[in-house]
Order: C-alpha cells, then sequence, then structure tokens
C-alpha cells in the first residue's frame, strides 16, 4: 500500500503540471520569448505550442495512468523522458547558451529533467515490484 501512495503522489503531480502545460498550450500565451523571460533558457523552437502541447498530454496521460496503477504509466513516463532528451539534445546544439544567464537557465531546464528522470525511474521501480498491473 506505501508503494501505491508513492505512485498517487507522482500521478499526481504529473497530472497537474500536465493540465497546466495542456492550458498554456491551448491558451497560445506561451511564446519564446515568454519562456525565455521565464525560464532564462532560450528555445531553439519558434513555434512552441505545439512542444508544450505534447509535453503537457505525456504528462497528463503519464499521471492518469499512474494513477489508474496501470503499466502504461512505465512507457508514457519513458517516452517523455525521450523527449525531453531529444529536446535538450536539440537546443544544445541548435542554440548553445552564450550568457552566464542563459548557462544558469539551461543548467535549471537540465535540472527539470533530472526531476523527470527520478520520476520516471520511481514509475520503473513501481512496475517492477508488481504495483502496476
Amino acid at each position: 500500500m506505501r508503494l501505491a501512495a508513492i505512485a498517487y503522489l507522482i500521478a499526481g503531480v504529473s497530472l497537474v503540471l500536465g493540465i497546466l502545460a495542456l492550458n498554456q498550450a491551448r491558451s497560445s500565451r506561451l511564446t519564446a520569448a515568454r519562456i525565455e523571460a521565464l525560464t532564462g533558457d532560450r528555445t531553439p523552437l519558434k513555434k512552441v505550442g505545439w512542444c508544450i502541447a505534447l509535453i503537457g498530454a505525456l504528462l497528463s496521460s503519464g499521471g492518469l495512468a499512474l494513477l489508474a496503477l496501470s503499466r502504461w504509466a512505465a512507457p508514457i513516463f519513458l517516452l517523455g523522458m525521450l523527449v525531453a532528451t531529444a529536446y535538450l539534445l536539440y537546443a544544445s546544439r541548435a542554440l548553445p547558451p552564450v550568457e552566464e544567464a542563459q548557462a544558469l537557465g539551461r543548467r535549471r531546464t537540465i535540472l527539470a529533467i533530472y526531476v523527470y528522470a527520478l520520476a520516471t525511474a520511481l514509475v520503473l521501480w513501481l512496475e517492477s515490484e508488481g504495483v502496476l498491473r
């Protein structure tokens, strides 16, 4: 039962963040300039709405799957990790930080991906422990 509580906690956070991302993607208020102002990290994407929607869909669906204690949570979280890592590799090559403030923003982005990687590892562990079915 304690392991299920970990799953529910991750699911709740994932659902909230996913819904927030989907709301931002739908409203079209989140632009590349606004992301840079919020995070300090430049994005090489000109239109960010589709990327925010994809992230929101992955977070929401992963959270829903985890809330249902479904094994589908593991591949959804892995796909989200793959997308985040691919974006970071692309952004690092296409638009490397040139100023200290941009480097700090990029480190924050990397830290966020580390947190998501930890959540993904926990989901995989929960699956290996038989919590997800």
